[in-house]
């Protein structure tokens, strides 16, 4: 019996599910760690632009500007939603997106500042060293951003200052892959001063996330969920935890808390559709994976794979090869295009 599962598990692999935050985490988008050659001139910076489903974005314009707001050069993204901008001196600049001509809102800009440090060589001059700093964008759409301001929650908190103060240099200190360890650490002091620090909480499980200290990542986002139990994404992201070691009831209350919290989350609908997937509650998990698709459209091209996977196993071929050729007029240049194609021919051939 023709069957699509190796397939589907090579293409999941790579773009399973992902979260929207404003510090995004990625299953299968990690940023890549910046390495500095001994032979690089100057510093640089680098990032990802991500969509809501925490895709990448190809082809937008990144802008690099001087503090003046003059242009010193500008690219556009990669494949992969990456950019870089090499060799740069001392200075602050801005980093613009705009993403024109798309369906984003525009634009968006980050201020960084760099400041190459001198050492002592080994010959007795001064030797001059270089930074590499990570500057990511999350784009919405106007539709996206409307809602996210309507759903929002204010959270407030009376923290104390030298809680608040090892929180705001952790946070500096995560834009430096150099020094990211030490803003851990940072975020560590900070929860230890105050253990219900909602931020501090929150960024320490998404950093630990990130890393794949699952375990770890629980325990922050059990503990900023308990000081903030409003949040959606704090239950979204203990979600994608718990099911990274396989708790899948965990992760499904988990999921639903978020749903409770904003109904109109489609990554939400997506990973819990995917857990029930996991579990053999099939349909359910259609049901799930349909309304995930209903909120996000073709921003989530990836729950036609959901889809398509579940209708393998239910041996419903068409709609599988039906659900396939969705995925690939939506996402026309997944490497795996042609065996998609084959796969949607035999699929035709073979009948329900």
């Amino acid at each position: 019996m023709f069957r699509l599962l190796p397939l589907f598990l090579a293409i999941l692999s790579l773009v399973a599910l992902h979260t929207v935050s404003s510090t995004p985490i990625s299953e299968a988008a990690e940023p890549t760690p910046v390495l500095i050659g001994v032979v690089q001139i100057g510093s640089s910076i680098t990032g990802q632009i991500f969509n809501s489903s925490h895709r990448p974005v190809e082809r937008v314009r990144v802008e690099l500007l001087d503090e003046n707001d003059s242009l010193i050069r500008s690219l556009f993204t990669d494949g992969s939603g990456l950019y870089r901008f090499n060799g740069l001196s001392d200075g602050n600049y801005l980093v613009r997106v705009q993403p024109a001509g798309t369906d984003y809102i525009e634009p968006q800009t980050q201020r960084v500042a760099i400041n190459n440090f001198s050492h002592q060589s080994s010959s007795g001059g001064l030797a001059r060293g270089v930074q590499a700093l990570r500057v990511d964008f999350l784009l919405l759409t106007k539709e996206e951003a409307e809602s996210k301001y309507r759903t929002g929650v204010v959270f407030a908190q009376d923290v104390p200052e030298l809680a608040r103060k090892a929180y705001t240099e952790a946070v500096t200190l995560l834009k430096d892959e150099k020094t990211a360890q030490q803003g851990i650490e940072g975020l560590q002091n900070a929860v230890k001063v105050f253990p219900n620090y909602f931020l501090a909480q929150e960024r320490l499980g998404k950093e630990y996330y990130k890393r794949g200290q699952y375990e770890a990542a629980i325990v922050a986002f059990l503990a900023a969920s308990e000081a903030n139990p409003k949040s959606d994404d704090t239950f979204y992201c203990l979600g994608l935890s718990q099911s990274k070691l396989k708790k899948n009831s965990e992760a499904a209350r988990s999921f639903q808390q978020a749903l409770k919290l904003n109904s109109k989350s489609a990554n939400a609908n997506l990973a819990l559709g995917a857990v029930l997937y996991t579990d053999g509650k099939l349909d359910e998990a259609e049901n799930r994976f349909k309304q995930a698709y209903k909120l996000g459209g073709k921003r989530i091209p990836i729950v036609h794979l959901h889809l398509a996977q579940l209708y393998d196993r239910t041996k419903r071929y068409q709609e599988e090869a039906g659900e396939l050729e969705l995925y690939l007029e939506e996402q026309p240049d997944d490497p795996n295009s042609e065996k998609i194609k084959k796969a949607i021919e035999s699929l035709r051939r073979k009948g329900d």
